[in-house]
């Protein structure tokens, strides 16, 4: 073979897993967006499980994810919501602990500690920390990440300000994300895309806490406009637009 050629060849054959996807695993992450969007539990039980018979970091990072969505549809039952993020945090602290640079994987890691801490509340304080040391690692991991940012903006909004809780910073980490969510594209095509639909959730929440009407339905539009069968969206608006003028 040619030295040119055969050179050509070796870049490109380095170049594959970068630009390759796995196509059952990217068919999977689809089939799993759906479901968090239609609010299908059962369905997105089926595809935890689906994804923890597939092998690798990415894998085991959707099956967390699935968890952790269960651990939020199913959060009133406290049994069973406890149970969700309990394993949303067993799936990922091998991962991150084999791979620090998997930014996305600390951030949600972070999230399921910081959503499971009122089933703990001797114990609250020490998820709280937990959950900020996840976010310190995914902020140095992957900071311009929007699910990060997301992930950032959330915390800030629920957390208490007696520690640290801030909704004005929580509305601007929010707004930095959907300005990131417009241009972001995943290392890997069959990597996360989710988060769009519920930032702008977030963002008309935050309007309807300050009393900003115009924002809450301009928010509320961008959320369904990104997702049309968003079912928390559908919900929310629903339950504003009942309330007394």
């Amino acid at each position: 073979m040619h030295p040119l050629r055969a050179s050509l060849l070796l870049l490109a054959i380095l170049a594959m897993p970068a630009a390759l996807a796995d196509g059952h695993l990217l068919e999977l992450r689809d089939q799993l967006d759906d479901a968090v969007i239609r609010g299908n539990g059962d369905r997105i039980a089926a595809l935890a499980d689906a994804f923890a018979d597939e092998d690798g970091a990415l894998a085991d990072y959707y099956a967390a994810y699935a968890h952790y969505r269960l651990g939020e549809l199913y959060f009133e039952n406290n049994k069973r919501g406890k149970k969700y993020l309990n394993e949303c945090i067993d799936i990922l602290k091998p991962v991150v602990k084999s791979d620090a640079a998997f930014g996305e994987a600390h951030a949600l890691l972070e999230t399921c500690y910081g959503v499971s801490a009122p089933f703990y509340m001797l114990r609250a304080a020490t998820r709280g920390v937990a959950a900020n040391g996840e976010m310190e690692k995914a902020l140095k991991a992957d900071p311009d990440n929007p699910r990060v940012m997301l992930a950032e903006g959330i915390s800030l909004y629920f957390r208490p300000g007696a520690f640290g809780g801030d909704k004005e910073r929580a509305k601007q980490r929010i707004a930095e994300a959907l300005e990131r969510f417009s241009d972001y594209q995943p290392v890997r095509a069959d990597g996360p895309v989710w988060g769009e639909a519920e930032a702008w959730l977030y963002l008309a929440r935050i309007a309807r806490d300050e009393g900003n009407d115009d924002v809450v339905l301009e928010a509320f539009g961008r959320s369904l406009s990104a997702a049309p069968s968003f079912k928390a969206a559908q919900t929310a608006v629903a339950e504003y637009l009942s309330q007394p003028v």
